[in-house]
């Protein structure tokens, strides 16, 4: 009776879908004016002298987005859009005669420091098209300014209550051992890599010094490029930067000490603003959300494949996709492999660029993936493009390409492997609950959560992983051509930024996602190409089918809302599904900490 009742439910929601979907395009038909800018169709309607605001506050996505996700959003914030389609948008309106210019609202671009950099590359390209950038906002901080200072002018409201505080980056990283302590839990981590911290805050009472310098080194280096792009783009003499920094005087700057000290150019309200760039006639615009939306491109006989692994890398049987209670996409190695297939016989495509955006994860899986590019490569080029962060097995499964770009700010690096042993014995006999054992072989338990592992047993753990760390550094030195010697300089766990990973050999050069399909067409002399995204998003339909709860249950679980708002937490509860998903298998992980 249950059964019968789901499926009934699925068709009444199918049809009452469908007659939707047919009156809103039959709709949408007649009302949109396509335009065609060199062959891209714009299926919405943009008035002439018309401004492109860039005010899009949801969440940027590194891989494609469900067509029904507007209808699901229950507010803009929870709207999604898909990074490359962000900056083809920024790309398209330089050539649409209709777009005036292009506004920042940059109260609502808070944005990851890579994709900051990645959006500012495309602006200046757009500046070139003799077109201006205007930017606004009433709260500045580092990552919506550094954004606006790419604009030809920047304004604030001229009221105290609006602020522009600009700093340098600081992390603070907790310790959990005491804690573990005083329940009765403890863990083994062993790290083959000096550098390699990962889970070092559930074994130690502090952080390493090594640790401590990866982090310092990588700081130092977003620091820089914070600074040298503020100078250059606002002209201010960079030493003059460092002094304000360095004596406070960035830190909560009222507009008129803001426009005193060049950050900004003067004072508007927003519907000022709107008067000011356009006095003689009302002013138009459209969100970038919807013109990104609105964008089509011809299919053209060659594509390039943007192929994208975005999140925690798991077994070999682990799906891709959203993991209820992570703060990460998860990536799986049989979804990956499956994907690669149909790239490798599909033979309209002519080169796959991979946008990595990993912290690591499963080793085994990791070299599964890896060995499944180095066939592709057989068939085809590949090329990386580095997200935010592509580091431990995310760097893994990159080196085999034929070129590897990366962002000034991407975190990368990190080779080398962990793994975290929980030891739940203590916590049990606190609760009163103690274990008989039984087994035939002495190391049967090995791999017990409520056991006190020996000496001998560790070792035969790191001898397994000494053997995975040789294989990882042997990947490296063979695909990079680094010699062994030169690479345990820059490998054994070190985080490195883009900028510094160009320097050490292990990126070949700074560019973002557009920048790396632009290389590949020019490398392989494509004129005419369209690309293409994958994985696939699954429809509404498949979904509905699946589960017919898919309209109420979301994406997260209950234990992710609870910690939606403490980054500590969210670290807690994603290291325990990682460990409780890969067990004893060692890892390769970056250590579960954002730059902030």
């Amino acid at each position: 009776m249950k059964s019968f009742i789901r499926s009934l439910f699925i068709l009444i929601v199918g049809i009452i879908l469908g007659v939707f979907i047919v009156v809103f395009g039959l709709v949408s038909f007649v009302m949109s004016a396509s335009k065609n800018i060199e062959g891209i169709s714009v299926t919405t309607t943009v008035n002439k002298h018309s401004w492109l605001i860039l005010d899009f506050y949801g969440t940027i996505r590194e891989g494609t987005t469900s067509d029904f996700s507007d209808i699901l959003s229950s507010s803009e914030n929870s709207k999604q859009i898909e990074f490359l389609k962000y900056i083809k948008a920024i790309e398209y309106a330089g050539s649409d005669m209709k777009i005036e210019g292009i506004i920042i609202n940059a109260d609502f671009t808070f944005y990851d420091r890579v994709y900051v950099e990645e959006i500012i590359n495309e602006l200046k390209k757009f500046k070139e098209s003799g077109k201006k950038v205007i930017a606004w906002f009433s709260t500045g901080v580092n990552n919506n300014y550094l954004l606006s200072s790419i604009a030809d002018e920047i304004y604030m409201p001229n009221t105290k209550s609006a602020d522009l505080t600009l700093k340098g980056y600081y992390l603070e990283l907790p310790y959990y051992k005491k804690f573990l302590d005083k329940i009765g839990v403890s863990v083994d981590v062993i790290h083959i890599g000096n550098y390699k911290g990962s889970g070092e805050n559930y074994s130690q009472e502090s952080i390493s010094p090594e640790l401590y310098s990866s982090y310092i080194s990588l700081m130092s280096s977003n620091y820089e490029y914070f600074i040298n792009t503020i100078s250059e783009n606002r002209k201010i003499d960079k030493n003059h930067l460092l002094t304000l920094f360095s004596s406070g005087k960035t830190v909560f700057m009222s507009p008129e000490v803001a426009k005193n000290s060049g950050f900004i150019d003067g004072f508007f309200s927003f519907d000022d603003l709107k008067n000011y760039v356009s006095p003689s006639i009302k002013f138009d615009s459209i969100s970038l959300y919807n013109y990104a939306k609105s964008i089509k491109t011809a299919s053209q006989n060659d594509k390039i494949a943007v192929f994208y692994v975005d999140g925690t890398i798991y077994n070999y049987f682990t799906s891709s996709g959203n993991n209820r209670g992570m703060r990460d996409r998860t990536v799986g190695a049989k979804s990956f492999i499956e994907t690669i297939n149909k790239l490798k016989n599909d033979f309209s495509i002519k080169a796959v660029v991979l946008r990595v955006n990993s912290p690591g994860g499963s080793a085994l899986a990791s070299e599964l993936m890896l060995q499944e590019i180095i066939k592709l490569r057989e068939t085809k080029p590949v090329y990386i493009s580095f997200g935010p962060i592509a580091a431990s097995g995310g760097y893994y499964i990159s080196c085999s390409a034929n070129k590897i770009f990366a962002s000034n700010s991407t975190i990368t690096g990190s080779i080398g492997v962990v793994a975290m042993l929980p030891n739940l014995e203590g916590s049990a006999s606190k609760l009163g609950v103690d274990f008989s054992k039984i087994k035939l072989n002495k190391y049967d338990d090995i791999n017990s959560l409520f056991k006190t592992r020996t000496p001998d047993e560790l070792e035969m753990i790191r001898n397994s992983m000494k053997d995975t760390y040789d294989e990882f550094t042997l990947h490296v030195s063979q695909n990079r051509n680094i010699g062994m010697n030169d690479l345990s300089k820059i490998a054994e766990g070190r985080i490195w930024s883009g900028k510094q990973a160009v320097d050490n050999g292990l990126v070949d050069m700074i560019g973002g996602l557009n920048s790396t399909i632009e290389f590949a067409a020019n490398d392989l002399e494509l004129s005419n190409y369209s690309t293409e995204s994958y994985p696939k998003t699954e429809g509404f339909f498949e979904k509905l089918i699946k589960s017919s709860t898919v309209l109420f249950d979301g994406d997260f679980s209950a234990e992710y809302h609870i910690a939606s708002k403490n980054r500590e937490l969210k670290n807690v509860i994603d290291l325990y599904h990682y460990i409780i998903n890969n067990r004893e298998k060692c890892s390769m992980l970056l250590p579960f900490y954002d730059l902030p």
